[in-house]
């Protein structure tokens, strides 16, 4: 974990200036200014209000997922820490191909749309965890997770960037708002799971992408009605 840790702190020490210089050299877009000179009062349309509230409800299930799945591997299914490493392993390395396939689907496809795809395999996947009966079903279920969990962290900042038009800076902390939240959401939720499985938390979380299902969709409909 030291390691790791040390790895990520590095991570934050190049990759900012770099950015910056990056920045600097082929130039940002400009932020949106009125007649007077005064810059333009951040507005979120009511369109990409509902994906981001899609966005928040997903992320909280994403959230669930990480902090249950190993409970219910090890209490629910009587597994081992070594479970739970090939299980993240597994999704880890289905999630690589799948952010690149899904990058190229976000040139032809809404971003609405691949979110709400993203969330759909989410759910089906709880739903395996769910009825899961033995570590085999659980780590062929890692597949159908690692599609969704590559659109939700992929997909969704590039949405999220277009949120407030013209602030791009302001748009992308968007996607830390909606980790907060949802990391709040899905701590209450595992807090008021009081029995002795986790399975049921995996009920909440497919409910959380069916909701988001119907606001991503919705988002996008609205969008195009506009």
């Amino acid at each position: 974990m030291s390691f790791l840790r040390a790895g990520f702190t590095l991570a934050w020490i190049i990759v900012p200036p770099f950015a910056g210089w990056l920045a600097a050299k082929i130039g940002t877009p400009p932020v949106a200014a009125q007649k007077d000179g005064t810059a333009e009062r951040p507005n979120v349309s009511k369109s990409h209000k509902l994906g981001i509230a899609g966005i928040a409800l997903a992320l909280s299930a994403l959230q669930l997922n990480m902090v249950s799945l190993p409970m219910l591997i090890v209490r629910d299914l009587s597994g081992s820490m070594a479970q739970v490493g090939l299980a993240a392993s597994f999704a880890a390395a289905i999630e690589v191909p799948a952010m690149i396939l899904w990058g190229y689907l976000a040139l032809r496809m809404d971003k609405e749309l691949i979110l709400a795809i993203a969330a759909g395999f989410f759910a089906i996947y709880f739903g395996f965890a769910f009825t899961a009966e033995t570590f085999l079903h659980i780590l062929i279920a890692q597949g159908f997770a690692a599609i969704a969990i590559s659109a939700l962290l992929s997909i969704n900042i590039a949405y999220l960037q277009e949120a407030i038009p013209g602030r791009i800076g302001l748009s992308t902390s968007l996607v830390d708002v909606t980790r907060v939240l949802s990391t709040w959401a899905a701590a209450a939720v595992f807090a008021l799971n009081t029995g002795t499985t986790y399975a049921p938390l995996m009920v909440v979380a497919g409910v959380f992408c069916l909701i988001a299902i119907v606001l991503l969709l919705a988002a996008r409909n609205l969008r195009r009605a506009i």
